[in-house]
């Protein structure tokens, strides 16, 4: 008996719908990242230097999109705060945010 093996290659797409995300309104922004790491929601940009994301359809705070930097830190920004008047605003997790990574805590 000969078996055949079928291979589908995908390739990457760098923005896609948020389908799992959307509001209560009809339609939501597009999800984009860009090849040098912008995260996109719609015309806004969320947060720069991001390597991977995901989206997260429920749980304690709703719907979110849960994204690493290239510091590999990871955030989670809740669909609610996306569809704020305003925005989000992305701030990156610093040493003087005290939350600075082990590597630069002083000893």
């Amino acid at each position: 008996m000969q078996h055949t093996h079928t291979h589908t290659h995908t390739e990457h797409t760098t923005l896609a719908t948020l389908t799992p995300l959307q509001a209560s309104a009809s339609s939501s922004p597009a999800l984009g990242l860009s090849r040098a790491g912008h995260l996109y929601w719609g015309a806004m940009l969320v947060a720069p230097e991001v390597t991977s994301l995901t989206t997260r359809t429920g749980g304690p705070g709703g719907p979110a999109l849960l994204f690493c930097s290239r510091r590999s830190l990871m955030y989670t920004v809740f669909l609610a705060q996306l569809c704020a008047p305003g925005g989000y605003a992305h701030k990156e997790l610093t040493e003087a945010s005290g939350l600075g990574l082990p590597s630069e805590r002083k000893q």
